[in-house]
């Protein structure tokens, strides 16, 4: 048997659990859709552990996205279920010395002497499972498994105060065991390179299979012109672009729903970004649900599976992207979705530091306390609820401005620019490849025509 194999599958869509019985007498249900359901090594349904994942539902953890965050906390303590499975013990028997033998197992190196796990990684599921053991000590009301004095498994509760760069104080509080390892650096990851999108575009424009081949692109567009996260580009909506299709005189804004706190925000895009959506909806879309699914069966996602028709998993745009990297021959880079997100956030501040002629961070830290406007524009942008969390994208934002030979008159336009340049780079080689009708090619360079005049028609009465 494997010993990496996962041990937890995720409950089916439509899923109900007993949740209490209501004065008349009836069993009143909760939803469960993608609660991890964990098992032992041997597939023998581990009860603690599932009842753990219970309680996490109760405390209204996400279960998004294959599972959310639950699913992270099962991942994480899989291994102490392993470890227990493979030394015959049962958790509640657990000492200090059999958690420091599996806290050192987990930092174990590999056949090439390499670490399997960070050290941040090992810290992770290391207090994870001390937080599962506590669950336990209730659960079994057993005063002395785990504690700061007299039980199995001694553990402190440290505490750190965190200062923000707007001076603003943070208590937290963690447990840790005397075998956990010193953190590792955080390391900043920088934004994706301007020669990595292209070389990703390029790629995907010169696929041959034409409905993957828009699908690619407009995946890349998503990401470049939304800035959303994975989770919020996969649950990107039919008829929210649709919609954003719709507007007439202004910006489209694309409704986009956040993967912090489930609230929706919309983000204000390129109608040539649009176009391209709905060009993808009508031309490959609709007709892959219709056979794959059926009449009356759509789901309303916009990104799908062309084997299928159904939607395309968070995990499957980042292997996508991590494909294209690989065929682009930019895979010794960093071209990982959410580097989009970074670009796509510090250009945003770049245009406005530039547009409100701010001269340096401590600046644009007071200008979002005291600027409503400025503050509301980069929360529907990023969807950030907290402004603390954008300290390093203001950095990146100065940084990018500092190392300028000269600030491009590019930089205040419209990003509708780069996308029509994109659409008739990828024209172009349609026409080459003689992927498309003339028909075809003569319908879309009308609609890029149309939706470029709209951008600029809008970016005209924003700057009026």
């Amino acid at each position: 048997m494997s010993s990496d194999r996962q041990l937890f599958s995720r409950m089916s869509k439509g899923m109900e659990l007993p949740w209490h019985v209501g004065f008349d007498g009836k069993v009143n249900t909760r939803g469960a859709e993608n609660l991890p359901f964990i098992y032992w090594p041997n597939r023998v349904p581990c009860l603690e552990a599932n009842a753990y994942m219970i309680s996490l539902l109760q405390k209204g953890l996400s279960r998004r996205n294959r599972g959310g965050t639950i699913a992270e906390y099962a991942k994480n303590i899989s291994p102490l279920l392993r470890f227990c499975h493979i030394n015959g013990l049962k958790l509640i028997d657990l000492t200090d010395n059999y958690f420091t033998l599996f806290i050192r197992g987990l930092q174990a190196l590999n056949v090439e002497g390499e670490k399997q796990r960070s050290c941040n990684e090992v810290l992770k599921i290391g207090r994870r499972c001390i937080d599962f053991m506590f669950y336990l000590a209730g659960f079994h009301s057993t005063d002395n498994l785990i504690g700061e004095e007299n039980c199995s498994i001694t553990v402190n509760r440290n505490e750190f105060i965190r200062v923000s760069k707007s001076n603003k104080k943070f208590r937290q509080k963690y447990w840790a065991h005397e075998s956990f390892p010193d953190p590792d650096p955080v390391l900043r990851r920088r934004p994706i390179s301007n020669d990595v999108v292209k070389a990703l575009k390029k790629t995907a424009g010169n696929i041959d299979d034409k409905g993957l081949r828009l699908r690619k692109e407009l995946m890349i567009a998503c990401f470049e012109q939304t800035g959303g996260r994975r989770g919020e580009v996969a649950n990107i909506l039919v008829k929210d672009v649709e919609a954003a299709n719709r507007l007439v005189g202004s910006a489209p804004l694309l409704t986009m729903t956040s993967l912090k706190g489930g609230n929706s925000r919309c983000v204000p895009v390129p109608r040539v970004f649009i176009q391209q959506a709905m060009k993808y909806i009508k031309r490959v879309r609709r007709r892959i649900v219709r056979n794959k699914l059926g009449t009356g069966k759509d789901h309303g996602f916009l990104l799908i599976s062309h084997t299928t028709g159904n939607k395309l998993a968070t995990d499957t745009l980042t292997t996508q992207m991590s494909e294209l990297c690989v065929m682009a021959g930019v895979d010794d880079q960093p071209g990982h979705p959410h580097l989009f997100r970074h670009a796509y956030i510090t250009q945003k501040f770049v245009a406005t530091i530039l547009q409100y002629d701010i001269n340096n961070q401590d600046e644009f830290r007071k200008a979002l306390l005291s600027t409503s406007a400025i503050k509301l524009d980069i929360q529907q942008w990023t969807g950030h609820r907290s402004l603390d969390s954008l300290d390093t994208y203001i950095d990146l934002a100065f940084y990018e401005i500092g190392h300028m030979s000269q600030v491009h008159s590019t930089i205040s336009l419209n990003a509708a620019v780069g996308v029509a340049m994109d659409r008739l780079d990828s024209l172009e080689a349609e026409a080459k490849a003689e992927h498309a009708t003339l028909s075809e090619l003569m319908e879309d360079f009308k609609d890029l025509i149309g939706a470029f005049r709209g951008d600029i028609e809008a970016a005209d009465q924003y700057d009026s």
